[in-house]
């Protein structure tokens, strides 16, 4: 599978199961629920694109599917302009750019954790309320059956850490998706909410929890990685959660709709896999696109009757007296493949509808006399 395509097409599943949550789950109180729903569809996102199973391309909805986006026939996305010898392509930068991108959010996870190791490790864990895995700091005059040690008692029991962790590290390879920030913030809150819930029961009074959370008496750590006891941007959703009747179980059904999205995901890999398209094509769709030019040798004068064709549907067009063409392209970032019995064959790259100019080199040298092109050498006829 193509990296561009597929990092697109997990994307756009993380953007549909986190407005599925938002929408139907959101203000529920089903917090271990929607704990697991969140992780689970972040990981379900990177493993849906691969599976290409025989059962879902037989079904008969996906065979529909496949036969609409065939009719549809896809055209092209267009976004950048061409260069007829020093192409500029989406495909050769984007790499490069998105790597140097992932490489300096990797490093920055890196040093949080190195810093964060530093932190638990030294001497500055004075009046802090935080864990991180079974790690708990919090400050010495704190006693182990105090209502906030057992709030931090439950993010370690529970493996809070793992899930702070794991969309961190997604958000390394998604850092240009917003949604992906829309799920840290979520999964931290409930991990809250989980702690908050368990804790309260020792005091015995959602008043007098909500009371210890207003003293705000704890500081936190700046790192993104932990759980803080306090944290102010959550404080009125926590209060609010903890004082929210609880759910009733009716709503419990609203996680079986998860099941048709689900459903839906694996028919669209399917149909993007069974008719050979490119996710960027099934995504970003626009109206037809014509892409002209004209052929010229490297004494400027037109070549006529030369061949033009879209590789990617192998249609074709010739070239008139004034060496110019038009032709249809199907599809984004493809390759025109441009022929002539005089002239060797030139292979393009075609990125947008501005008209190009392609520059063809002769098989007969006009001074040398005759060339044979051999193994992809040039041996003169003298």
């Amino acid at each position: 599978m193509n990296g561009l395509n597929y990092l697109l097409q997990s994307n756009l599943y993380l953007i549909v199961f986190f407005c599925f949550y938002w929408v139907f789950l959101r203000k529920e109180t089903f917090n271990n629920y929607n704990r697991a729903y969140l992780v689970l569809s972040g990981i379900a996102s990177f493993v849906i694109p691969f599976w290409n199973l025989d059962l879902v391309q037989s079904w008969f909805i996906t065979q529909k599917t496949a036969q609409a986006v065939e009719a549809f026939n896809l055209p092209a996305l267009i976004v950048q302009n061409p260069q007829v010898d020093q192409e500029f392509s989406l495909t050769t930068y984007f790499p490069a750019v998105y790597g140097l991108i992932s490489a300096a959010f990797a490093l920055k996870f890196l040093t949080n954790i190195l810093n964060l190791y530093r932190f638990i490790n030294g001497n500055e864990t004075l009046n802090k309320a935080f864990s991180f895995f079974n790690t708990i700091i919090i400050a010495n005059d704190v006693d182990p059956d105090d209502v906030i040690y057992n709030h931090e008692r439950v993010h370690a029991s529970q493996y809070h850490s793992f899930d702070v962790l794991l969309f961190e590290i997604i958000g390394i390879f998604c850092w240009f998706n917003p949604i992906i920030y829309a799920y840290k913030i979520a999964i931290k809150n409930i991990h809250e909410f989980i702690a908050d819930e368990i804790a309260s029961t020792q005091l015995g009074s959602k008043i007098e929890y909500a009371m210890v959370l207003f003293s705000e008496r704890f500081q936190t750590h700046p790192s993104v990685l932990v759980s803080n006891f306090f944290t102010k941007t959550s404080l009125k959703l926590r209060i609010e959660m903890l004082n929210k009747a609880k759910s009733k179980k009716m709503a419990m059904l609203k996680y079986g709709l998860i099941a048709p999205i689900f459903l839906g995901m694996l028919v669209f890999t399917s149909v993007a896999i069974a008719n050979g398209k490119k996710i960027t094509d099934l995504l970003l769709i626009t109206s037809k696109k014509t892409i002209k030019g004209t052929l010229i040798n490297y004494d400027k004068k037109p070549i006529k009757g030369a061949t033009v064709v879209d590789i990617r549907t192998q249609k074709r067009t010739q070239t008139d007296e004034e060496g110019n063409f038009a032709l249809p392209i199907q599809g984004f970032d493809t390759n025109l493949e441009v022929s002539h019995v005089s002239y060797r064959t030139k292979n393009i790259k075609v990125l947008s509808e501005t008209p190009i100019t392609i520059t063809m080199r002769r098989y007969i040298n006009e001074l040398s006399g005759a060339f044979v092109l051999a193994a992809d050498k040039e041996i003169s006829i003298k």
